[in-house]
């Protein structure tokens, strides 16, 4: 084996190992990207237990009320306003899951 193919040959195997260095950096980052993403369900769960915990007994709330609260709560994430789904629907998704609310007509919720 001549000189420069040995060259050659080393210079691919770098070239290789760096491609797969590379390679698990960017699905590194794409995994960590998509650990960031927000959830709206998620965070408008976590945004009723906690308010709930605020909220006296037998008080009444609408989910447009709810979701008011929530937009300017820590849990709102500015691009919650370009996703498909809407606050309210998530809302009312949260108040369900938490079980801590009891419908009194459609969209309108006690606090048990």
């Amino acid at each position: 084996m001549s000189e420069t193919q040995l060259e050659s040959i080393s210079n691919s195997a770098w070239h290789c190992s760096q491609g797969v260095i590379i390679i698990k950096l960017l699905k590194f980052l794409g995994e960590r990207t998509m650990q960031e993403k927000y959830s709206l369900n998620e965070q408008t769960l976590r945004f009723i237990i906690e308010f709930e915990k605020k909220v006296e007994p037998g008080k009444i709330y609408t989910i447009q009320e709810l979701v008011d609260l929530f937009k300017v709560s820590p849990y709102y994430n500015e691009k919650f306003n370009f996703y498909k789904k809407t606050p309210n629907n998530s809302m009312w998704y949260a108040v369900a899951r938490s079980g801590n609310w009891l419908r009194v007509k459609n969209g309108i919720y006690k606090k048990k």
